[in-house]
């Protein structure tokens, strides 16, 4: 799959439209159709790389809320179109307190 977003080809570069390919869907994974997400202010140090960890190119943005476009082989808990978010880590063990507080809001 395709993904279009802006990203920082270089610390403290302008967002520039950027197209890169994800690979395949993991089994344990979900592909979310991001419907909204949010820039914050730690965003604008990744793309500075204030903290000399970020990697170019660089798309920021997270908190993200959309709906499950596609999911992998062992996803059971999921539908396809359902809305989920997704907080600043990419992933989520759907065990601890962080994940699950973030499913009890979406329901």
């Amino acid at each position: 799959m395709i993904i279009r977003a802006f990203a920082a080809q270089q610390a403290g570069g302008n967002l520039e439209p950027f197209e890169f390919e994800l690979g395949p869907l993991k089994p344990d994974e979900v592909e979310i159709e991001v419907e909204y997400y949010g820039i914050c202010y730690s965003d604008g140090h990744m793309i500075k790389n204030d903290w000399d960890v970020s990697r170019y190119p660089l798309v920021p943005g997270h908190e993200v809320i959309g709906r499950v476009a596609e999911k992998g082989s062992i996803v059971e808990h999921l539908k396809v179109r359902q809305y989920v978010g997704l907080g600043w880590r990419a992933r989520s063990c759907q065990a601890c307190d962080q994940c699950c507080l973030a499913d009890t809001l979406l329901e």
